[in-house]
Protein backbone atom coordinates (compact mmCIF):
# COMPACT_ATOMS: atom_id res chain seq x y z
CA UNK A 1 0.00 0.00 0.00
CA UNK A 2 1.09 3.38 -0.68
CA UNK A 3 3.07 5.22 2.56
CA UNK A 4 2.43 9.18 2.39
CA UNK A 5 4.43 11.33 4.73
CA UNK A 6 2.51 12.70 7.65
CA UNK A 7 2.69 16.50 7.03
CA UNK A 8 5.71 18.00 7.72
CA UNK A 9 6.95 15.82 9.78
CA UNK A 10 9.01 12.51 8.93
CA UNK A 11 6.51 10.05 9.85
CA UNK A 12 5.07 7.92 6.48
CA UNK A 13 1.47 6.77 6.84
CA UNK A 14 -0.17 3.79 4.70
CA UNK A 15 -2.93 5.79 2.51
CA UNK A 16 -5.28 3.68 4.97
CA UNK A 17 -5.13 3.38 8.06
CA UNK A 18 -6.92 1.09 10.84
CA UNK A 19 -9.47 2.60 13.82
CA UNK A 20 -9.49 0.86 16.95
CA UNK A 21 -12.20 1.77 18.30
CA UNK A 22 -14.33 -1.53 17.83
CA UNK A 23 -11.51 -3.34 20.04
CA UNK A 24 -12.76 -4.37 23.06
CA UNK A 25 -16.18 -3.49 22.87
CA UNK A 26 -17.38 -5.09 19.86
CA UNK A 27 -14.53 -7.44 19.40
CA UNK A 28 -12.44 -9.52 21.75
CA UNK A 29 -8.88 -10.64 21.65
CA UNK A 30 -8.94 -12.78 19.45
CA UNK A 31 -10.74 -10.53 16.88
CA UNK A 32 -9.08 -8.07 17.41
CA UNK A 33 -5.64 -10.11 16.73
CA UNK A 34 -7.49 -11.40 13.38
CA UNK A 35 -8.52 -7.69 12.31
CA UNK A 36 -4.69 -5.85 12.98
CA UNK A 37 -2.88 -9.12 11.31
CA UNK A 38 -4.95 -8.86 8.11
CA UNK A 39 -4.24 -4.92 8.39
CA UNK A 40 -0.55 -5.66 8.23
CA UNK A 41 -0.98 -8.05 5.46
CA UNK A 42 -2.62 -5.48 3.19
CA UNK A 43 0.29 -2.98 4.15
CA UNK A 44 -1.96 -0.65 6.85
CA UNK A 45 0.74 0.62 9.23
CA UNK A 46 -1.03 3.48 10.64
CA UNK A 47 -3.02 2.61 13.39
CA UNK A 48 -5.45 4.98 15.65
CA UNK A 49 -6.64 3.87 19.08
CA UNK A 50 -7.64 6.49 22.38
CA UNK A 51 -8.33 5.76 26.16
CA UNK A 52 -11.91 5.77 26.28
CA UNK A 53 -12.45 2.63 22.94
CA UNK A 54 -13.60 -0.69 24.39
CA UNK A 55 -14.33 1.31 28.07
CA UNK A 56 -11.50 1.57 30.59
CA UNK A 57 -8.83 1.29 27.64
CA UNK A 58 -9.47 -2.24 26.77
CA UNK A 59 -8.78 -1.49 23.05
CA UNK A 60 -5.14 0.34 23.74
CA UNK A 61 -4.48 -3.09 25.42
CA UNK A 62 -5.63 -5.27 22.65
CA UNK A 63 -3.70 -3.64 20.54
CA UNK A 64 -0.66 -3.69 22.46
CA UNK A 65 -1.24 -7.14 22.91
CA UNK A 66 -1.70 -7.60 19.35
CA UNK A 67 1.36 -5.73 18.50
CA UNK A 68 4.06 -7.54 21.19
CA UNK A 69 7.33 -7.66 19.50
CA UNK A 70 6.59 -5.64 16.16
CA UNK A 71 5.73 -2.40 17.72
CA UNK A 72 8.00 -0.81 15.19
CA UNK A 73 5.90 -1.49 12.22
CA UNK A 74 3.68 0.27 12.70
CA UNK A 75 2.69 4.47 13.21
CA UNK A 76 0.36 4.30 16.55
CA UNK A 77 -1.61 6.82 17.41
CA UNK A 78 -4.08 7.58 20.36
CA UNK A 79 -6.11 9.91 22.26
CA UNK A 80 -7.03 11.09 25.05
CA UNK A 81 -9.67 13.94 26.41
CA UNK A 82 -12.82 12.23 25.88
CA UNK A 83 -13.36 10.50 29.34
CA UNK A 84 -13.80 11.37 32.60
CA UNK A 85 -12.35 13.85 34.57
CA UNK A 86 -9.02 13.25 36.30
CA UNK A 87 -8.82 15.57 39.14
CA UNK A 88 -8.76 19.59 38.87
CA UNK A 89 -6.88 19.80 35.82
CA UNK A 90 -8.63 20.91 32.94
CA UNK A 91 -8.54 17.84 29.79
CA UNK A 92 -6.31 20.02 27.50
CA UNK A 93 -3.58 21.07 30.20
CA UNK A 94 0.16 19.53 30.07
CA UNK A 95 -0.28 17.89 33.34
CA UNK A 96 -3.85 16.08 32.44
CA UNK A 97 -2.18 15.18 28.95
CA UNK A 98 1.22 13.79 30.82
CA UNK A 99 -1.14 11.78 33.15
CA UNK A 100 -3.51 10.50 29.98
CA UNK A 101 0.17 9.65 28.26
CA UNK A 102 1.44 8.00 31.03
CA UNK A 103 -1.40 5.60 31.28
CA UNK A 104 -1.94 5.00 27.67
CA UNK A 105 2.00 3.76 27.34
CA UNK A 106 1.39 1.23 30.12
CA UNK A 107 -2.03 -0.35 28.61
CA UNK A 108 0.05 -0.51 25.10
CA UNK A 109 3.30 -1.63 26.35
CA UNK A 110 5.19 0.69 24.82
CA UNK A 111 7.58 3.45 25.69
CA UNK A 112 6.04 6.08 23.18
CA UNK A 113 3.11 6.97 20.84
CA UNK A 114 3.84 7.98 17.07
CA UNK A 115 0.71 10.51 17.72
CA UNK A 116 -1.05 12.06 20.66
CA UNK A 117 -4.48 13.78 19.71
CA UNK A 118 -6.93 15.67 21.77
CA UNK A 119 -10.45 13.95 21.62
CA UNK A 120 -13.52 15.21 19.93
CA UNK A 121 -15.80 13.37 18.43
CA UNK A 122 -18.28 13.90 16.06
CA UNK A 123 -20.65 11.76 14.17
CA UNK A 124 -23.07 12.51 10.98
CA UNK A 125 -26.36 10.72 10.11
CA UNK A 126 -29.13 11.36 8.13
CA UNK A 127 -31.85 12.95 9.84
CA UNK A 128 -29.84 13.81 13.12
CA UNK A 129 -28.22 17.71 13.40
CA UNK A 130 -24.56 17.70 13.88
CA UNK A 131 -22.90 18.19 17.07
CA UNK A 132 -22.66 22.21 18.15
CA UNK A 133 -19.13 23.28 17.68
CA UNK A 134 -18.31 20.48 14.90
CA UNK A 135 -17.45 21.96 11.63
CA UNK A 136 -20.35 21.01 9.77
CA UNK A 137 -22.23 22.52 12.81
CA UNK A 138 -21.53 25.67 10.09
CA UNK A 139 -22.68 24.23 7.12
CA UNK A 140 -26.64 22.39 7.52
CA UNK A 141 -26.75 22.42 3.79
CA UNK A 142 -24.29 19.45 2.61
CA UNK A 143 -26.32 17.65 5.50
CA UNK A 144 -30.16 17.73 3.70
CA UNK A 145 -31.77 14.42 2.39
CA UNK A 146 -31.10 15.85 -0.80
CA UNK A 147 -27.64 15.77 -0.12
CA UNK A 148 -27.54 12.11 1.43
CA UNK A 149 -29.71 11.59 -1.87
CA UNK A 150 -27.06 12.48 -4.43
CA UNK A 151 -24.46 10.87 -2.39
CA UNK A 152 -26.50 6.92 -2.37
CA UNK A 153 -27.75 7.77 -6.36
CA UNK A 154 -23.90 8.58 -7.30
CA UNK A 155 -22.46 5.79 -6.01
CA UNK A 156 -25.27 3.31 -7.18
CA UNK A 157 -24.95 4.00 -10.97
CA UNK A 158 -21.35 3.53 -10.75
CA UNK A 159 -21.30 0.51 -8.93
CA UNK A 160 -19.89 1.49 -6.24
CA UNK A 161 -20.48 1.23 -2.91
CA UNK A 162 -20.41 4.26 -0.22
CA UNK A 163 -17.56 2.72 1.60
CA UNK A 164 -15.48 3.00 -1.73
CA UNK A 165 -16.97 6.31 -2.60
CA UNK A 166 -16.16 7.74 0.93
CA UNK A 167 -12.38 5.73 1.98
CA UNK A 168 -11.31 6.46 -2.15
CA UNK A 169 -12.68 10.30 -2.31
CA UNK A 170 -11.00 11.07 1.26
CA UNK A 171 -7.72 9.98 0.11
CA UNK A 172 -7.76 11.23 -3.51
CA UNK A 173 -8.02 14.97 -1.26
CA UNK A 174 -4.40 16.89 -1.32
CA UNK A 175 -3.25 17.52 2.26
CA UNK A 176 -4.78 13.87 3.46
CA UNK A 177 -2.23 11.09 4.40
CA UNK A 178 -4.42 8.18 5.56
CA UNK A 179 -7.77 7.26 5.85
CA UNK A 180 -9.00 5.78 9.01
CA UNK A 181 -11.24 3.39 8.77
CA UNK A 182 -12.35 0.92 11.49
CA UNK A 183 -13.30 -3.08 10.54
CA UNK A 184 -14.68 -5.62 12.25
CA UNK A 185 -13.29 -8.50 10.00
CA UNK A 186 -10.64 -8.94 8.14
CA UNK A 187 -12.56 -9.31 4.95
CA UNK A 188 -13.52 -5.48 6.32
CA UNK A 189 -9.86 -4.34 6.00
CA UNK A 190 -9.50 -5.62 3.05
CA UNK A 191 -12.26 -3.90 1.47
CA UNK A 192 -11.09 -0.74 3.13
CA UNK A 193 -7.15 -1.14 1.88
CA UNK A 194 -8.86 -1.55 -1.77
CA UNK A 195 -10.92 1.11 -1.85
CA UNK A 196 -8.25 3.41 -0.69
CA UNK A 197 -5.43 1.73 -2.90
CA UNK A 198 -7.97 3.68 -5.86
CA UNK A 199 -8.44 7.10 -4.25
CA UNK A 200 -4.53 6.89 -3.26
CA UNK A 201 -3.33 6.54 -7.01
CA UNK A 202 -2.32 10.83 -7.18
CA UNK A 203 -1.44 10.89 -10.34
CA UNK A 204 -4.98 11.24 -11.78
CA UNK A 205 -6.78 12.79 -8.09
CA UNK A 206 -8.86 15.31 -9.62
CA UNK A 207 -11.67 12.80 -11.14
CA UNK A 208 -12.56 11.86 -7.87
CA UNK A 209 -12.40 14.95 -6.38
CA UNK A 210 -14.59 16.54 -9.14
CA UNK A 211 -16.89 14.30 -8.94
CA UNK A 212 -17.25 14.37 -5.12
CA UNK A 213 -17.81 18.33 -5.41
CA UNK A 214 -20.21 17.98 -8.52
CA UNK A 215 -22.42 16.33 -6.08
CA UNK A 216 -22.66 19.35 -3.95
CA UNK A 217 -23.16 21.44 -6.76
CA UNK A 218 -26.50 21.73 -8.10
CA UNK A 219 -27.07 23.21 -11.39
CA UNK A 220 -29.69 26.15 -12.37
CA UNK A 221 -33.15 24.68 -11.67
CA UNK A 222 -31.61 22.15 -9.16
CA UNK A 223 -30.48 19.29 -10.97
CA UNK A 224 -26.89 18.09 -9.68
CA UNK A 225 -23.95 18.30 -11.81
CA UNK A 226 -22.58 14.01 -11.68
CA UNK A 227 -19.21 13.73 -13.53
CA UNK A 228 -18.14 10.07 -13.65
CA UNK A 229 -15.57 8.63 -11.44
CA UNK A 230 -12.78 7.41 -13.07
CA UNK A 231 -12.94 3.76 -14.33
CA UNK A 232 -11.49 0.90 -11.82
CA UNK A 233 -8.49 -0.21 -12.47
CA UNK A 234 -7.15 2.76 -14.70
CA UNK A 235 -4.30 4.94 -14.34
CA UNK A 236 -5.24 8.34 -16.35
CA UNK A 237 -2.29 8.94 -18.31
CA UNK A 238 -3.96 12.41 -19.08
CA UNK A 239 -5.82 15.46 -17.00
CA UNK A 240 -7.45 16.25 -19.53
CA UNK A 241 -8.81 12.76 -20.40
CA UNK A 242 -8.72 9.10 -20.88
CA UNK A 243 -9.13 7.54 -24.48
CA UNK A 244 -8.19 4.32 -22.52
CA UNK A 245 -11.38 3.85 -20.36
CA UNK A 246 -13.53 7.12 -21.76
CA UNK A 247 -13.18 9.29 -18.51
CA UNK A 248 -15.02 11.66 -17.96
CA UNK A 249 -17.54 10.44 -20.04
CA UNK A 250 -17.40 7.06 -19.23
CA UNK A 251 -20.45 6.18 -16.73
CA UNK A 252 -18.01 3.39 -15.35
Amino acid sequence: MRQNRLGRSDLRVSAVGLGCNNFGRRLDLAGTRAVIEAALDAGITFLDTADIYGGDGASERMVGDALAGRRDRVVLATKFGAGARDGDDPRGSAAYARRALERSLARLGTDRVDLLFYHQRAKFRRGEPPLAGTRMADRPDLLTDATFDRVEAFAAERRRTLLELAVAGLASQPGVASVIAGAMTPEQVAANAAAGEGGARRRRPRGARTALAAMRRPRRGGRARRTPLPARGCAHPSSRGCARCGWPSSSA
